[in-house]
């Protein structure tokens, strides 16, 4: 599977992780806001992989209870491209993460 295109899910919630020197001001969280009320609590099981996301993310949350998250270059072109790992299989929860995310995912 290539990219796909996310206007045609009318995904109902974005949130856009900003570097710190930003203020936080919804949908725009700042990294240490951010890392502070992860999606799922501290102590999800995704926690420490969320942790390592970079400003410039972006975590959209589909109408399917789906979670997401885009780096960069997918957020400015509102298109999704998955991870290759994530093709072909149900993954487990339901988050999925950009091809241009670098993060150690469990």
């Amino acid at each position: 599977m290539s990219s796909f295109d996310l206007r045609s899910l009318k995904a109902k919630y974005h949130l856009h992780v900003i570097d710190d020197t930003q203020r936080t001001w919804l949908p725009n969280m700042s990294r240490k806001d951010f890392i502070r009320n992860l999606p799922g609590g501290p102590h999800s099981s995704l926690s420490p992989t969320l942790k390592q996301l970079p400003p410039g993310t972006e975590l959209v949350v589909s109408p399917y209870w789906v979670l997401l998250v885009r780096d960069e270059e997918d957020a400015r072109a509102q298109r999704f491209t998955p991870l290759p790992e994530q093709t072909d299989h149900v993954v487990w929860p339901r988050v999925y993460f950009s091809r241009g995310l670098h993060v150690e995912v469990p």
